[in-house]
């Protein structure tokens, strides 16, 4: 006989349940959240900052006009130490970084894995963490790049006193200033950069990779023993660790040599052999080795 059933349908499976706000979440989740939501605001500051290099250097190139160019109070070359490829090299990294996170990043719940959201935290940093010598070239050129900016701003301010020439307003023609007037002028139509100047965006870099390591320092000491994704959080806390000191260790070197030369001389590209590094990830046998010749 044919199996009879009744009139009514089953209910549908309730919803998931909405994420819990901030207030709620574990420390390890809130530890992961702050990893990925401060990545996502450098790198966007990151590339703020480059925006803004290449929109000045086509003042600086007279594009925009010769009057232009000469209040701006930056020159090309300038321009170039500033905001060029050692910054873009590390956004790109960044960049790489939030790729990896995307998983987590999007769906901010505990997924079905060994290790949860740890591991796949973890992974991402072992994914990179090989490639955080980019930061070495910027990280000896910042007493440059800060001397550059500051002795700019004073000439201009010089420049402007003698002339005695308005500056120029919040939302005005964003090629006519100084270069600190466009930045003033870009930044205040930014929520994420209204009220930084442009030296606190720069130093960025600088602080990064400390914040790694102590954002996971952190995320151990809130793991118990066991947990399944512990010895990946230690093993990227001690990588990220090694890789500060041997950057720290290439550019005390860089620092004696520029002392012989009596002067500032930027640590080389890693691409260009100034910056070696051998072995593999999982050993992180990197050896740095910078090159007197390569620096001179």
């Amino acid at each position: 006989a044919p199996r009879r059933t009744s009139g009514t349908t089953r209910a549908p499976p309730p919803p998931p349940p909405p994420p819990r706000p901030s207030s709620m979440r574990s420390p390890v989740d809130s530890i992961i959240d702050e990893f990925i939501d401060t990545e996502h605001h450098y790198h966007d500051c990151l590339a703020d900052a480059i925006d803004f290099g290449k929109h000045i250097l086509n003042v600086a190139r007279g594009i925009k006009g010769s009057d232009a160019r000469s209040r701006l109070g930056l020159s090309p070359t300038e321009i170039e130490t500033v905001f060029g490829f050692r910054l873009s090299e590390i956004e790109q990294l960044s960049k790489r970084l939030l790729a990896n996170l995307e998983v987590i990043d999007v769906v901010r719940e505990e997924p079905r894995c060994p290790g949860g959201r740890v591991a796949l935290a973890a992974d991402a940093m072992l994914a990179i963490v090989a490639d955080l010598h980019v930061y070495a070239p910027y990280v000896s050129s910042h007493n440059t790049i800060h001397r550059t900016i500051k002795s700019a701003s004073e000439n201009v301010r010089r420049k402007a006193a003698s002339k005695r020439r308005p500056s120029l307003k919040p939302g005005t023609d964003k090629y006519k200033g100084t270069f600190e007037e466009i930045w003033t002028a870009i930044s205040s139509a930014s929520d994420r950069l209204r009220g930084q100047n442009l030296l606190s965006v720069l130093i960025m870099p600088i602080q990064r990779i400390p914040r790694y390591r102590l954002l996971f320092v952190d995320l151990a000491k809130k793991l118990d023993a066991d947990h399944p994704a512990a010895r990946k959080v230690a093993e990227v806390t001690e990588l990220v660790g090694e890789m500060a000191n041997q950057i720290n260790d290439a550019l005390r070197q860089h620092e004696k040599l520029s002392a012989l030369l009596g002067e500032s001389v930027p640590l080389p590209d890693s691409s260009r052999s100034g910056l070696k590094r051998t072995g593999s990830v999982k050993d992180f046998k990197h050896k740095f080795a910078v090159s007197s010749a390569s620096l001179m």
